[in-house]
């Protein structure tokens, strides 16, 4: 069961996206090319002599001609948007830029989800001080810092289907408590998605912390 249950949360950890950016001083923030890639399991000999040479080929690369039909993760139904979205949004966890085998790390989160005895509940701490891009819904059109009601939210969001949400097929059979939710809200004569309604699986421990139970 506990393999279940991880395989389940793999999902969840990729399926929040927010505009966000980090605070404090910009610049180039990409880790440098390991010396020799064969250190991080990859033995690729052609790849080093290219990128030894600077014949590396590097340019534009256009992944579809007609442009994605939204930019909202939520409305994303193909390849080339989630391709396009994974450029634009961050998300909680990332995997490890040329490890194999694949191996995923924190991004913001601040440190990879502590997971309790049974394997059902995962324990996340968000990393302190990352925000907003500015924007016109904030007071003043400044970006605010992002808190754990936010990641509940965002994952409110893919069972709205007022909204348009075309990824709830990512969170169905999962989180506790989530199924009967969409099935309350989206339910016919019901006009208004309730966010604020509670999850028996989303808990909100402080503005940093929350709990996700399966």
């Amino acid at each position: 069961m506990l393999l279940t249950h991880r395989t389940l949360l793999l999902p969840l950890l990729f399926g929040i996206s927010l505009v966000l950016t980090g605070c404090g001083g910009g610049g180039d923030n990409t880790p440098p090319l390991p010396q020799n890639l064969k250190e991080n399991g990859i033995d690729n000999t052609s790849y080093e002599e290219r990128l030894e040479s600077g014949d590396l080929r590097r340019g534009a690369f256009v992944m579809r001609s007609d442009g994605p039909k939204s930019f909202d993760p939520i409305r994303g139904s193909t390849v080339y948007e989630n391709r396009m979205a994974s450029q634009v949004y961050e998300t909680l966890v990332q995997y490890k830029y040329l490890k194999r085998p694949f191996e995923l790390e924190p991004l913001l989160l601040e440190e990879m989800p502590k997971v309790s005895e049974d394997g059902a509940t995962f324990s996340f701490k968000l990393k302190k001080g990352v925000h907003f891009q500015d924007d016109a819904c904030f007071p003043d059109g400044i970006g605010r810092e992002m808190v754990a009601s936010d990641v509940i939210y965002s994952w409110k969001r893919m069972a709205d289907l007022k909204s348009n949400s075309k990824v709830w097929w990512i969170v169905k059979d999962t989180i506790e408590g989530f199924d009967a939710y969409y099935d309350e809200q989206n339910a016919e004569g019901n006009a208004t998605f309730d966010y604020e309604k509670d999850v028996a699986g989303l808990r909100i421990k402080n503005a940093y912390e929350f709990d996700v139970t399966l």
